[in-house]
C-alpha cells in the first residue's frame, strides 16, 4: 500500500476548560487524501521541553489535550510510517486557532498478511530511487534472510518464508527491517503453523 508523502494537522483549536486552563483539540489528516490518521501520537512541548501532555488520535483522526495552560507551544506528531513532525508556535489562549502541519514520510514498510502461514508480501514505497535493504531477524537478533538493491516507487516482494539456505522458518515472531538512506522502519512478522 502506498503511503502519501504529506500528513496534515488540521483544525487545531482551543476551547475553554475549567480554572484558567484550556483544551487543545485538532485532527491529524493525510495531506494528499485528507483521510484522517488514526493512532498517531500528539505530544506538547514548551521552550524545547516535553510538558508531559499528550494524546492519541481516534479512528476519526481527532485528539484533545487538556488541561493546558495559556501559552505558546510546539506540537509533535508521531505515527508509524511517518517521520516525526513538528508544528511550532501554537498559541493557546481560548480563541480558535487553525494550523496545518506538513509531514514528510519515512519509507513505509508493509507486511501482508500478518500473521502468515506460507507466503508473505513485503511492500516498500520510496519517493525517490535509493539503495534499500530488507532484512528478517529472529527474536534473538540473528539475520535469517536479506535483500539489497535499488528501489523506487512501490516495490512488492513475495517471500515464501525460507531463510538464505532455503529452509522454511519455524513458526514464531520475526522482525522485518527496512533501511533506505537514513530511514529505518521495522515491522513484526508472526509465522503460524
Amino acid at each position: 500500500m502506498k503511503r502519501a508523502a504529506i500528513v496534515a494537522l488540521a483544525g487545531l483549536f482551543t476551547a475553554a476548560a475549567p480554572a484558567g486552563a484550556e483544551t487543545l483539540c485538532g485532527t491529524v489528516r493525510n495531506g494528499q487524501t485528507s483521510a484522517p490518521i488514526s493512532r498517531a501520537g500528539v505530544f506538547v512541548f514548551q521552550a524545547g521541553q516535553y510538558t508531559g501532555l499528550h494524546a492519541g488520535t481516534g479512528l476519526d483522526g481527532r485528539f484533545c489535550i487538556d488541561p493546558i495552560h495559556p501559552g505558546v507551544y510546539d506540537v509533535q506528531v508521531r505515527r508509524d510510517d511517518y517521520a516525526p513532525s513538528w508544528i511550532t508556535g501554537v498559541i493557546v489562549d481560548g480563541s480558535p486557532t487553525g494550523v496545518d502541519l506538513s509531514v514528510p514520510t519515512a519509507p513505509p514498510l508493509s507486511v501482508y498478511p500478518n500473521p502468515v502461514r506460507s507466503r508473505v508480501t513485503l511492500g516498500v514505497t520510496l519517493a525517490s530511487p535509493e539503495s534499500a535493504t530488507l532484512a528478517v531477524f529472529d527474536v534473538s537478533g540473528r539475520l535469517r534472510r536479506g535483500w539489497t538493491g535499488p528501489a523506487s516507487g512501490d516495490v512488492q516482494l513475495a517471500w515464501d518464508l525460507r531463510d538464505a539456505a532455503g529452509a522454511r522458518l519455524s513458526p514464531g515472531i520475526y522482525f522485518v527491517q527496512l533501511r533506505a538512506g537514513e530511514h529505518r522502519s521495522v515491522r513484526r512478522l508472526v509465522i503460524v503453523p
